[in-house]
């Protein structure tokens, strides 16, 4: 990996694995150095990585696995064979740390931790926390959680999510929930077995932020199983790239999709890389009424960021002078697409992305077209929808599952993928791989939906040829092969 500076390469960091057989000895000393001119330098002073399970700056930091105890001591790791008085000793001395120092508000986690020890005796089930957004369910987490609440009542499911959403209640309804980012979250994160969510922001496996050095040891025993938001199409490496979440169970739907992620830049080997299909998909079906869907995805080069503790997004002033405000807002007022609208019988739904809600009054409604700015409920949408205009969201994978049409409108192609937005180019091209007709254009992309409205939004015999040959599986097993995944991991002693 290159490191720079702007446009000048400033140095250049290296990644390697290395194993150690510890049965060579009892006691292991590990030091970190490498060779400058000709010498051998050794480091005096180690960093530790997000995802280590012991900390430079928590003095008596410890970590206990198998049978073995790593330390941290100035210039190098000690990894020696577990004594239950010393271990007890360690642990003592990082206790009393923590309480005296107070560090990162560590005394809080510290009981915490006291806490969890006491509790897990009377922990009788596997403990999987599952979620989807902070504020909203609807999405794989929704739909796995369903799944593990109706078929395995041995497993002790638990859903996250902000108390004050709006989806908080109708999660209560179909098993226990558990309060983001408080108390109960964070012991659950402790008790528990194993970690589900549709979203891979770090908040979801580890709700502990700063105060994370106090509980490393454990969090690290934590595997994370990753959902997703849809299928990867695009070059997500920079974002999901294993040292920056190190998930320990990839979901993936198509075999190019899962291609991509073990011969990519992510650095998952296979066995991390799970080609089960989302659990969403299971719940997909077919309920269409005549209704248009334009649904693109955000622009991130037209925000100013999202508040931490709502988590809404913000426009930048000039949202409403942007080439994206102008494109759909001259699409769902065209004169010509309303005509035929009104002739045929359809009606146009404009579904902002939830990362810019906040300009949905900006855009003008008519007769014929609406715009929605609050939550959807996606799995109603692809069901009551005879076409979907979207423009690179992956979301439309679900729709082209039912075997509807797609229409891809990309009048900032270019712009899209030159690095003001969060993505870069993947496997999936859309003129060769895509589900339906790309158009480049206003003009050319209301050509495009009157023939489909025209037609009765047939799905073309082209398309469906590429639909069937993309997924991996079109059954309603995809929420079972997870189960099944992760049962096979715990058989094999990785959870």
């Amino acid at each position: 990996c290159e490191i720079t500076n702007l446009t000048k390469k400033v140095g250049k960091r290296i990644s390697f694995n290395v194993k150690i057989d510890l049965t060579l000895a009892k006691k292991h000393i590990i030091k970190f150095g490498a060779i400058v001119n000709g010498e051998q330098v050794i480091f005096q002073k180690n960093s530790y990585h997000y995802f280590s399970p012991i900390s430079r700056d928590f003095r008596f930091s410890y970590y206990i696995k198998n049978g073995w105890t790593v330390t941290n001591r100035k210039d190098c790791l000690k990894i020696k064979k577990s004594r239950f008085i010393k271990n007890t000793l360690q642990r003592s001395l990082f206790y009393l740390w923590m309480f005296k120092t107070n560090k990162n508000n560590s005394r809080k986690i510290m009981v915490l931790r006291l806490l969890s020890r006491m509790a897990k005796p009377f922990v009788k089930k596997p403990i999987w926390l599952i979620s989807d957004r902070a504020n909203v369910a609807g999405d794989n987490g929704e739909a796995f959680f369903r799944y593990m609440r109706a078929e395995h009542p041995e497993i002790n499911a638990k859903f996250v999510i902000n108390k004050d959403s709006d989806d908080y209640k109708k999660m209560k309804a179909i098993g226990p929930v558990v309060n983001f980012k408080r108390l109960m979250h964070k012991i659950n994160i402790l008790l528990s077995e194993c970690i589900f969510s549709s979203q891979g922001e770090n908040e979801h496996f580890d709700p502990f932020g700063s105060a994370r050095n106090a509980v490393r040891d454990i969090l690290v025993d934590k595997p994370f199983v990753f959902l997703q938001h849809g299928v990867i199409m695009n070059d997500l490496s920079e974002w999901l790239f294993r040292q920056n979440k190190n998930i320990f169970g990839f979901i993936t739907s198509a075999k190019n999709e899962y291609d991509s992620i073990v011969g990519g830049k992510y650095d998952y080997p296979p066995e991390r890389v799970w080609l089960t299909g989302l659990p969403r998909f299971d719940r997909l079906y077919d309920d269409s009424q005549k209704i248009i869907s334009i649904m693109p995805t955000w622009r991130k080069n037209l925000t100013a960021g999202s508040d931490p503790i709502t988590r809404e997004w913000a426009l930048k002033d000039d949202f409403n002078e942007s080439e994206y405000f102008t494109f759909y807002n001259s699409l769902i007022n065209h004169p010509r697409l309303l005509e035929v609208a009104a002739k045929t019988g359809y009606k146009i739904n404009f579904a902002l992305h939830p990362n810019l809600r906040a300009g949905a009054n900006l855009f003008c409604e008519n007769e014929y077209a609406s715009v929605t700015a609050t939550a959807l409920d996606y799995n109603r949408v692809y069901a009551i929808s005879d076409l979907i205009v979207t423009d690179y969201s992956s979301s439309i994978f679900d729709f082209v599952y039912l075997r509807k049409p797609v229409v891809y409108a990309q009048f900032d192609f270019d712009s899209f993928f030159d690095g003001s937005h969060s993505v870069g180019k993947g496997y999936f091209e859309f003129e060769r791989d895509g589900f339906g007709e790309v158009e480049y254009n206003l003009e050319s992309t209301v050509d495009r939906i009157i023939e489909y409205m025209e037609n009765g939004c047939k799905l073309k015999d082209k398309y469906r040829e590429r639909i069937d040959g993309f997924f991996e599986y079109s059954d309603k097993n995809n929420c079972k092969r997870i189960y099944e995944r992760v049962i096979e991991q715990r058989e094999l002693g990785n959870l």
